[in-house]
């Protein structure tokens, strides 16, 4: 079975050891054979460019840390959890300690007066970040009519710049990488049960 499925266990120390083999009976399945033909391998690297290693792990990781908080939040905001893992993906690196230069926080990168907005008190607590981020995912959908290019743009750069850009995406380097990484990101999730 070595090489068809990917590992992982958690040593007594909290230490995590991922492996293609399960050299004991504590290690348990992260990514079976199946999910290693429907996920890429290339490298997905947050910003902090701090996380190592195949995409599919990284983002196996990511998805499986946050599922029931995603679960929960895209349940309440009625919007899909595979945008919402995708949006996290890019936003943070799943890192729930991120903070922008901007004043950007949490797992889904929400401005102040965005969290606000969307009734978020403590972006640093990851479920209630996770929920502003749907939310604020779900009204975008809703105001630009489910055009999820559009709406991205908008999440990255805020609503008045992609109307100002007469609802295009708006001519921002950042804005302009960011909205196909995280269609690619989504396209890659359509084929994992989350």
């Amino acid at each position: 079975m070595a090489g068809n499925t990917i590992f992982i266990h958690a040593s007594a120390d909290g230490a995590i050891e991922i492996s293609d083999a399960q050299e004991t009976v504590d290690f348990r399945v992260l990514l079976s054979a199946a999910d290693l033909q429907t996920v890429p391998v290339d490298v997905l690297v947050p910003r902090s460019g701090r996380v190592k290693g195949s995409g599919q792990l990284f983002l196996a990781q990511g998805v499986e840390r946050f599922r029931a908080e995603v679960a929960e939040a895209s349940r309440q905001a009625r919007v899909d959890a595979r945008l919402v893992h995708a949006v996290m993906a890019v936003e943070s690196g799943f890192n729930p300690n991120a903070v922008s230069r901007a004043g950007a926080i949490g797992l889904m990168q929400l401005m102040p007066g965005t969290a606000r907005r969307f009734g978020v008190r403590d972006s640093r607590d990851p479920a209630q970040n996770i929920i502003g981020g749907a939310r604020y995912l779900s009204y975008l959908l809703d105001f630009f009519k489910n055009d999820m290019t559009l709406a991205l743009a908008a999440y990255n750069a805020g609503e008045g710049a992609v109307l100002g850009a007469g609802r295009k995406i708006p001519a921002f380097r950042e804005t302009i990488a960011y909205v196909p990484k995280v269609l690619e990101i989504y396209r890659r999730l359509e084929s994992v049960r989350i």
